[in-house]
């Protein structure tokens, strides 16, 4: 089992996903639902639905998320992990 690295990129209309591994093959996961909390009521669970796509044998991951204020979608997003 490789240690990955993974990011998601959060944003309003799609949430997409890559990991790479320790030789730097990189792969990129499916474009599923946008987890912005300013564009819809669904995001935290497209969130969610999002981080479990990555696979379990991530070690480090990193979230580029739309519109994040300090202190406020911070909070909300590691509520919704």
């Amino acid at each position: 089992m490789a240690d990955l690295v993974a990011a998601l990129d959060g944003g309003g209309t799609k949430t997409q996903g890559a990991w790479a591994d320790p030789s730097g093959q990189i792969t990129l996961g499916a474009a599923l639902a946008g987890c912005n909390p300013q564009d819809g009521p669904d995001w935290a669970g497209n969130l969610q639905m999002a981080l479990h796509s990555l696979p379990a044998d991530c070690v480090h991951a990193t979230l580029d998320h739309a519109h994040q204020r300090p202190g406020r979608d911070a909070r909300t997003v590691s509520q919704a992990a």
